[in-house]
């Protein structure tokens, strides 16, 4: 063979190697991608980990997967657990409608849901900072379980956070409402914040620290269960409230247009040009109109009761609720009302009922009478028509026949009949007390170790006498003596919270003195 010839062979040898080479390559290629996608061997999501942070350690002392950076899910059935993040948690939009567990994960960042539906991202025994919520294209649920606890989640999109949490477990401590679309809280939160106008919260939940309704947000509609207790209520926009719930303390600075709903203990208004709806069988202990706060109007709806309303500043006040005492610091205050009692703390005057009050005798009489200027004697007289105390002209015909006839001497007896019935209408001072002890009305009020006198886990119990001098009585439950409070002219005490109304009033004795 020729050198030419045997060149040209060992060149097509050469040349032969590199099909083979790159025929490998692509198998290989094409197996990993099955792999990847198909996740046939169980791997899938572990490499997609692998892929998407930037460095995964090796376990630690505690059994933790440390992943030094961000972490990417975007996949629908994916579980995660026994991580520490140091960086973000992505929850893409490629999970669509489907479920994430998170399962003992501690993320030092953010976890931001973009994915996720109603089928729930499962966070259980979590170390989470902030969780922040925004899926343009539908509803997130997030079910906080086990031991997990969340510094803040804020919901940008519609979402519904659920806790059922270990009884260690402390879960979200602080939600922010970011968006208009409807939102469901379930779960016994310590902070709910509203942000934005015209949002829709429904709060399922039986007791709340603080809920604030910011400036941002006006024309908010909040609902919570009856019975729910709610310790801070911030109203820096006007909101509607729905739900017979209790509130321990409310700030309300927001103009507009809010209703109220519900049993509070001390509501201060510091608000300008509100309009504030008092809705059907609410009861306020205390309503105080702060100094400086100008042109609000209350309209109070059948069956709301005030016990003390103080003004230090004019308002208005309509509908056809009771107010039971005023205090008055500032002028110009009209109400339709006639509260039962009245204090003015300065020389000023109010318009109640059309007419101009300034002393508590006025109120009693326009009360009592129809009429302010009413004054008992004047009306007596003017009542009384038998002005004839003038049976005294009489002596002189008795002076004159005496000449006459001589016998006219027996008449001095009926001066006598006259003068002899008067000693009895004097028992009638001390009657009062053998009188049968009158009729009385419960009322319970729920309360928690904050209200300084009351304690957490009992209820406050009201007793009102059916009589205008209570004070002339005392007040049993069982052998418990309770509490006078001039204030109000009612009885109070502690009971249990779970008692009932007709089991204190078989317990209630009302007998007379102090």
């Amino acid at each position: 063979m020729g050198r030419s010839a045997w060149r040209r062979e060992r060149r097509k040898r050469k040349i032969g190697l590199l099909p083979i080479i790159a025929s490998i390559a692509l198998i290989l290629v094409i197996a990993s991608a099955v792999v990847f996608f198909t996740d046939s061997f169980g791997l899938a999501s572990s490499m997609r980990g692998l892929f998407t942070a930037s460095r995964v350690e090796e376990i630690d002392a505690d059994g933790m997967k440390i992943i030094d950076g961000d972490y990417t899910i975007d996949s629908p059935g994916e579980r995660l657990e026994n991580a520490h993040i140091m960086g973000n948690l992505y929850l893409a939009e490629d999970i669509g409608d489907g479920n994430v567990d998170l399962i003992n994960v501690t993320v030092d960042g953010s976890v931001l849901v973009r994915g996720g539906g109603l089928k729930s991202i499962f966070m259980r025994d979590c170390i989470l900072d902030e969780v922040k919520v925004n899926r343009p294209d539908g509803r997130v649920r997030l079910v906080f379980s086990g031991e997990t606890v969340a510094e803040s989640v804020d919901l940008e999109t519609s979402a519904r956070l659920v806790e059922n949490l270990s009884e260690d477990g402390i879960g979200v401590k602080s939600v922010q409402v970011k968006t208009e679309e409807k939102v469901e809280l379930a779960g016994e939160f310590d902070a709910v914040q509203v942000l934005v106008r015209e949002a829709n919260v429904e709060i399922d939940s039986e007791f709340l620290n603080h809920l604030t309704v910011a400036n941002t947000a006006s024309d908010s509609e909040i609902s919570y269960p009856d019975g729910i207790y709610i310790e801070n209520l911030q109203l820096d926009g006007s909101a509607y409230l729905f739900g017979r719930g209790s509130v321990n303390q409310a700030v309300i600075s927001a103009s507009g247009t809010s209703e109220l709903e519900g049993y509070f203990n001390r509501v201060e208004v510091t608000a300008e040009a509100g309009f504030f709806d008092l809705i059907e069988e609410s009861s306020f202990q205390e309503l105080i109109v702060a100094g400086g706060a100008l042109n609000n109007v209350f309209s109070l709806y059948d069956d709301v009761t005030i016990r003390l309303l103080e003004l230090n500043e004019a308002v208005t006040v309509e509908g056809r609720g009771e107010i039971e005492k005023i205090l008055v610091n500032a002028p110009g205050s009209t109400m339709e009302q006639i509260p039962s009692d009245i204090e003015f703390l300065q020389a000023v005057s109010i318009m109640i009922d059309g007419h101009e009050i300034s002393t508590p005798d006025m109120l009693y009489a326009l009360r009592e009478h129809g009429d302010p200027e009413y004054v008992p004697g004047e009306v007596a007289s003017s009542q009384a028509p038998e002005p004839e105390p003038e049976p005294k002209p009489d002596p002189e015909p008795s002076s004159a026949p005496a000449e006459d006839t001589g016998e006219p001497e027996p008449e001095p007896e009926p001066e006598q009949e006259e003068t002899a019935p008067a000693p009895e209408p004097e028992p009638e001072e001390t009657g009062d007390e053998n009188d049968s002890p009158p009729g009385f009305t419960l009322e319970i009020m729920s309360t928690s170790e904050s209200d300084g006198i009351l304690t957490q886990g009992k209820n406050l119990l009201y007793v009102s006498l059916d009589t205008d001098r209570p004070e002339r009585y005392q007040v049993f439950l069982g052998e418990e003596k309770l509490n006078y409070l001039e204030e109000v002219k009612q009885f109070y005490g502690l009971v249990d919270k779970e008692a009932e109304i007709s089991e204190l009033e078989a317990k209630i004795k009302v007998v007379p003195g102090q």
